[in-house]
């Protein structure tokens, strides 16, 4: 293992047990054993070092080719977002998922959007193209193809997020397709309608 790479794994424990703002540099130098100096010379401050963590956390390249190749499938709507939520289960483990939650609460999520902003290197959204399709087909109800991507993240991340973060075991696929399902067809038993007497 190189020295960056004892670095980088010190620091990634550390900000684990601690967060990033509980974890100092002189708590990644004795836990790696390379000096201060020797750290910066690898990286400019903490903040690139967490980055350079969280940027080897989350399989970004490899989560991007899947999303890519499952834009080219002409699947209905229901095995595309289980297939797309399939993805994330496969990309964010535990601890990548704390990791991605520490991000979230110290720095309000701005080190995942910088590597996502550099890996993604236009504004296009293909996702929403391809809900927008489904919505043109009548295959999803008429509404803003933006809402429901977020809507469908949210409930992927809160299942991700309760299981890895708060509960600590490691998310499957089963509850996450029930979980997926609840948001494609709703939790209430359809009703016929009923009309008031005159």
């Amino acid at each position: 293992m190189s020295t960056k790479e004892i670095v980088l794994s010190s620091a990634k424990q550390r900000f684990l047990e601690r967060g990033f703002h509980g974890t100092s540099m002189r708590d990644i130098t004795n836990a790696s054993g390379v000096s201060q100096g020797g750290i910066y010379s690898y990286f400019n401050s903490k903040e690139d070092l967490f980055k350079e963590v969280l940027n080897q956390a989350i399989p970004f390249d490899t989560f991007i080719e899947n999303i890519n190749s499952l834009l080219t499938e002409n699947d209905e709507p229901e095995i595309f977002f289980r297939k797309f939520a399939t993805i994330f289960l496969k990309s964010f483990k535990i601890e990548t998922m704390k990791l991605r939650m520490i991000d979230f609460l110290e720095f309000k999520g701005k080190y995942f959007q910088i590597l996502l902003e550099e890996k993604i290197k236009n504004n296009n959204n293909p996702i929403i193209d391809k809900i927008q399709r489904y919505i043109n087909d009548g295959k999803i109800i008429d509404t803003n193809p933006t809402s429901l991507l977020l809507a469908f993240i949210m409930s992927v991340f809160s299942y991700l997020f309760l299981k890895s973060y708060v509960l600590e075991k490691q998310p499957n696929e089963d509850e996450l397709i029930k979980t997926i399902n609840i948001f494609l067809y709703g939790a209430l038993q359809k009703k016929e309608k009923q009309y008031e007497k005159i």
